[in-house]
């Protein structure tokens, strides 16, 4: 071996090394050979291999910056970004991860996980993680999942928005949940899926307050939010600084039962009511609450509702008095031991987005 063949050989063991290397001679899907390697290391991709027509099967790929490889059946870790045709086991980067077919095992990235197929375990992620086919495991993301295929099952967790395509026996976590399917359980601000609750409502109350309310999530487990005022419509209310001043929000849990156009809500409620005090200063107390309505759906968009709610009062419940101090209540019952349930119904209409 002359000094020039020696020199090639020192330059490419710096950037790539692979310990052992034999032929297989089954031909791969491409009709291409497949190249085992136990263990590849490299610096950008796979260099040892950059000039070869085989597909390159390793159990252990690593790359200083990166790593590209046919086929992993082990790990494969680099410092920046990992890219495989086969995964079965698992993928760490500093940066993002791509799989161009299905991954069975894990991807692990700073910022994204890609995988052209199938996700049979986990992909983790401090920004995004996809999932092109379906989903049977786990995605956790700082901000985004997105999974596709028709059926799937596991959990997304992400700081800002899940999607799942078809249908998910499993559960969403985050500020925002889509489900174009049926999907198990869902927690968020906002909750869309196939047959479940998406609805903004209204009604007046006994009390004589205006109540809006916004319903989202599966019909088992729904999520509301809303706002009461007083009536903005009398003795020009609205025009007047102090009615900005005095309202309630409220916030919980809810869980329907439907039987044809009929339905029947049961939730529990946070209620919060802001008030301004001696000081000119805006404050807040709160008080627990439940609610019981029963609606009619005319035609797909309209539902008409009536309900009852009872709010719960007692002197060693935090602020639920110096909430009621602030809030109209015309009719209430008060037990021996303290507790005090201020009565109220409410009619009105709902606006479904769920046909």
């Amino acid at each position: 071996m002359n000094k020039f063949k020696k020199m090639c050989l020192v330059a490419l063991s710096v950037l790539s090394i692979s310990l052992y290397a034999n032929e297989n001679e089954a031909e791969s899907e491409n009709k291409k050979d497949k190249l085992y390697a136990p263990v590849v290391v490299s610096l950008f991709g796979n260099e040892i291999f950059m000039f070869s027509n085989r597909d390159v099967v390793s159990n252990c790929a690593v790359g200083l910056v990166g790593s590209t490889i046919h086929q992993v059946n082990g790990i494969q870790s680099s410092g920046a970004y990992n890219v495989t045709n086969k995964m079965n086991g698992g993928q760490h980067a500093g940066i993002f991860n791509v799989n161009t077919t299905n991954t069975y095992g894990y991807q692990a990235a700073g910022l994204f996980n890609v995988t052209g197929g199938t996700v049979g375990g986990a992909q983790f992620a401090g920004g995004i993680n996809i999932a092109a086919g379906e989903l049977y495991g786990y995605q956790g993301a700082g901000l985004v999942n997105i999974a596709g295929g028709e059926n799937g099952g596991g959990l997304q967790t992400a700081g800002i928005l899940n999607i799942k395509k078809g249908d998910f026996k499993g559960a969403q976590f985050g500020l925002i949940n889509v489900c174009t399917g049926e999907c198990g359980f869902q927690f968020g601000l906002i909750n869309i899926s196939k047959s479940g609750v998406l609805e903004l409502g209204t009604s007046y109350t006994s009390n004589e307050y205006f109540r809006y309310s916004f319903s989202t999530g599966p019909k088992l487990f729904y999520t509301v939010f809303g706002l009461m005022t007083d009536n903005p419509f009398v003795n020009g209310n609205c025009m007047k600084a102090g009615f900005y001043d005095n309202f309630a929000t409220f916030a919980g849990f809810g869980s329907r039962q439907t039987m044809g156009i009929l339905n029947i809500d049961v939730e529990a409620l946070y209620n919060n009511v802001y008030y301004r005090d001696s000081e000119d200063c805006i404050r807040s107390a709160g008080y627990m609450s439940g609610r019981l309505s029963m609606g009619l759906t005319l035609g797909k968009v309209i539902n008409i509702f009536a309900g009852y709610t009872a709010g719960f009062e007692h002197p060693d419940w935090y602020d639920s008095s110096i909430a009621f101090d602030h809030t109209r209540s015309h009719l209430a019952s008060k037990f021996n031991n303290g507790l005090m349930i201020h009565h109220s119904v409410d009619a009105g209409l709902k606006i479904r987005f769920n046909k």
